[in-house]
């Protein structure tokens, strides 16, 4: 009796074992986690709003988990249509970000990804919701404020978003001047492309009164 409870002992302890050997991670793999976690703290470390974002999420990704296509997509799909607003396309290209999700072959790798991730959309959703120039920088005479949401803001928005298309959609002002500004633009694009206001000027910059290659003297009477 005692042999057979022996046995039975013995053969829980070794299913334990073998149980708990499977579920718990390889040392490679935590070696691997732990390269991730450190290439963000590193690439974030410089933009202390991404960085709080990742710490608050114990540096779990965000981007190039397999569950996050949808946001991959979502942001992906929003960059491609920045020239729409009038925003530089070269500043938010989503080629960048497709070699660094495609090329990503070590979880380091991975962690670099999330980091110029974060900070694309981050850019661009700012850039979209409040505008790239400051007013006041432009013209000092002009005193509105511009409100620009902190980057764990947006990130934490985004993250808790219905649908990651739809918070792209909320982003752009929905203001009649707005809407009467993407008409314009479209309407000089047109221009442009039926070629324009005549041949271009090719004499660089031309300061008042001082004549270039381009320049065309008034008819003297």
């Amino acid at each position: 009796m005692r042999l057979c409870r022996l046995r039975r002992s013995g053969l829980a302890m070794a299913l334990l074992v073998s149980i708990s050997s499977f579920a718990a991670p390889s040392v490679a793999e935590e070696i691997a986690n732990a390269g991730f976690r450190q290439a963000i703290a590193e690439a974030a470390a410089s933009d202390t709003g991404i960085a709080a974002f990742y710490r608050a999420r114990d540096f779990a990704p965000f981007w190039t988990a397999a569950e996050s296509a949808s946001r991959r997509t979502a942001l992906l799909r929003a960059l491609a249509q920045a020239p729409k607003h009038g925003l530089p396309a070269s500043r938010y290209d989503p080629d960048d970000l497709i070699a660094l999700f495609r090329d990503a072959r070590t979880q380091r790798d991975a962690g670099r990804a999330e980091v110029a991730a974060a900070r694309m959309f981050v850019s661009y959703a700012r850039d979209l919701q409040s505008g790239i120039l400051v007013p006041g920088e432009v013209v000092p005479g002009i005193k509105r404020q511009v409100t620009r949401p902190s980057a764990t803001q947006l990130l934490t928005a985004f993250e808790t978003a219905p649908s990651a298309a739809g918070f792209f959609r909320t982003l752009a002002p929905e203001t009649p001047e707005y809407a009467r500004l993407l008409r314009e633009k479209l309407r000089l694009e047109t221009v442009i492309a039926s070629g324009g206001w005549g041949p271009e000027v090719r004499s660089g910059k031309l300061s008042p009164g001082r004549p270039g290659p381009g320049f065309l003297p008034c008819a003297t009477g």
